[in-house]
């Protein structure tokens, strides 16, 4: 459980740039570069509406350097800090994705330097600490990212350590809050329903399997999990056993 976990949280990062960069737009190239006016600025726009691109591709080396190249023309232009803070939290997420954890730490910490109301930056250190164990800091991440902004993405990962840390009751109700903000994202039906078989929740846990059938009939996850409820035993969770095993269809469509 704890690998699905951890691999879960990497597919996030992938994926919840596209809609939460703090006053940017960054589901599409031109939303990005619109977002920031003056011509001064307009490479290290460039930069990084290219980086966004390689990381959405999954090229993180090419991520890594373009939005260094983003970082270094932004401070020689005098950007905006709004946009260095997003140029940093790319390279995190690119660092993050191949493991590159102190890179990561560092430049989260910068991008909140530059924009300390970030909520996605405080969303993505708690995604970090995940990553090393540390679900503590991870859910007080969270809970600041939620203060700022509840969206979506700190709610669903919030749930999603809960469970990590056996906090049921937790778990389900932040789930349930994500799927109130939007209801079309299969996976948080999907973890709602295994925090609903952890805790003994069987027909509820079926229902929110079968919504994840609805939304994704490609979730293998969610799938399996229909298929073992029979065989079963109570209170055991229906998760994947190892991180290929997780759903990855929707990685980079979902905007948290």
């Amino acid at each position: 459980m704890k690998r699905a976990l951890q691999s879960v949280l990497v597919v996030i990062l992938l994926i919840s740039l596209q809609a939460c960069a703090d006053g940017a737009s960054v589901s599409d190239n031109g939303g990005l570069v619109q977002s920031y006016k003056g011509s001064r600025e307009g490479a290290a726009k460039r930069a990084v509406a290219e980086a966004l691109i390689s990381l959405k591709q999954q090229n993180y080396g090419n991520a890594i350097a373009l939005a260094g190249r983003a970082i270094d023309t932004g401070k020689a232009s005098g950007a905006d800090d709004r946009l260095l803070s997003l140029a940093y939290l790319i390279r995190a997420s690119a660092y993050l994705s191949t493991r590159a954890l102190s890179e990561a730490e560092a430049d989260i910490g910068l991008a909140l330097e530059r924009n300390p109301h970030s909520a996605f930056a405080y969303q993505q250190r708690g995604a970090l600490n995940g990553l090393r164990g540390h679900y503590r800091r991870s859910i007080a991440d969270y809970s600041r990212s939620i203060d700022i902004e509840p969206r979506f993405g700190p709610y669903f990962l919030r749930g999603i350590t809960y469970l990590k840390t056996k906090q049921l009751l937790r778990a389900r109700k932040d789930l349930t809050r994500a799927i109130a903000i939007d209801p079309n994202r299969a996976n948080a039906f999907y973890w709602r329903g295994v925090a609903r078989t952890v805790s003994g929740k069987r027909r509820l846990a079926l229902s929110d399997f079968r919504k994840t059938l609805a939304l994704d009939p490609g979730h293998r996850g969610a799938r399996a999990a229909l298929r073992n409820q029979g065989r079963r035993r109570p209170g055991t969770p229906a998760v994947p056993r190892t991180p290929e095993e997780f759903p990855d269809a929707t990685v980079h469509t979902i905007s948290l």
